[in-house]
């Protein structure tokens, strides 16, 4: 697979994450009781910080290599 694609591929799933939390809404049932896929929040925040760890170690070799090469 494309290294830049797994590299986007968090933020993608958080984005998607948000989107559907924001599209399936929330209701009141019959019976008074709240319905919605709050789940969806924390799996967002999840991906957004997983994307965020994968740039910066990603970045991290990249700076590294450069600075053992004498670059």
């Amino acid at each position: 697979m494309n290294r830049k694609f797994l590299l986007t591929l968090p933020f993608i799933l958080s984005l998607i994450c948000f989107t559907a939390y924001t599209l399936i809404g929330q209701s009141v049932a019959a019976d008074g009781t709240l319905v919605e896929s709050f789940a969806f929040v924390p799996l967002g925040y999840l991906f957004f910080t997983i994307g965020i760890i994968v740039w910066a170690v990603q970045f991290g070799k990249i700076f590294l290599s450069k600075k053992k090469s004498g670059q």
